[in-house]
């Protein structure tokens, strides 16, 4: 999964509670953003509670010692905010 921060637009900042999130650039196909239904464009918000502006934060909660944990993953798609729940995996070769 390639993100990049991103503001989160000032119609949502008052729901959120937060500035910054990490837009999906592009999905590993068959990888477990992918299985979880993640799809580019999404604006992660938080990974299990902790808020996502920062990629080093997200890759520490999805990391190797977390595989076969669930995360619950807050994103904004298309204007709304969502939850998806991502089982994580070993980091697809891509």
């Amino acid at each position: 999964v390639a993100l990049q921060p991103v503001a989160v637009p000032d119609a949502l900042q008052g729901e959120t509670k937060q500035a910054l999130g990490l837009m999906v650039m592009s999905l590993v196909e068959g990888g477990p953003a992918a299985k979880a239904g993640i799809l580019a464009g999404d604006v992660v918000l938080s990974v299990n509670g902790a808020p996502a502006g920062r990629y080093r934060r997200v890759a520490r909660q999805l990391g190797s010692e977390n595989i076969g944990r669930k995360a619950d993953l807050r994103v904004i798609r298309g204007g709304a905010i969502l939850s998806v729940e991502a089982t994580i995996e070993a980091r697809p070769s891509e």
